[in-house]
């Protein structure tokens, strides 16, 4: 099973309760690369042709240094998501752009207690508030892994207050 196989099968008993779709693609966000833009724009319309869906509420996601990838799309992209859900995310793009975040972008961060990232994690976390972005974190025990299924209810919770 492909790794976006994976992750579109932990969100997909939510997404189908509530009107969500989870859509992933190999083709960008690994890390963050500046032809990012224009593939997750090519990807966006594939799913608008492909889905009768509202993408006015699309949300990017990633962990790791995907996180970092989603997290650049969210601020430089803001008309195409509304927000970002950054699990066990880094700290260099937050630093480098954070300051042309909008303040209707939203962020779902994660992380866990004993994860080498937490700290990157959670000074982003101040410096989103600082800066009057509205902020969501959800912290859980454990290392360097992504969110599980049964570890997804507050990242829910906050899609589903995306709805609204």
């Amino acid at each position: 099973m492909k790794r976006t196989d994976r992750l579109c099968a932990r969100y997909a008993r939510h997404c189908e309760e509530h009107g969500w779709i989870c859509a992933a693609s190999e083709a960008f966000g690994r890390a963050p690369a500046p032809g990012d833009n224009a593939a997750a724009a090519f990807f966006m319309d594939t799913v608008r042709a492909n889905a009768n869906v509202d993408t006015s509420r699309a949300v990017v996601g990633g962990f790791s240094t995907a996180g970092e990838a989603a997290c650049r799309l969210a601020i430089l992209e803001p008309n195409v998501f509304a927000g970002a859900i950054l699990d066990s995310s880094k700290l260099g793009v937050w630093r480098e752009i954070g300051n042309l975040a909008r303040s209707d972008t939203e962020f779902f961060l994660a992380t866990r207690t004993n994860d080498p990232d937490r700290d990157a994690t959670l000074t982003m976390k101040d410096e989103m508030e600082r800066r009057g972005l509205n902020v969501t974190v959800s912290e859980m025990s454990g290392v360097h892994e992504p969110m599980e299924r049964d570890e997804l209810d507050p990242a829910f919770t906050w899609l589903d207050a995306l709805q609204r």
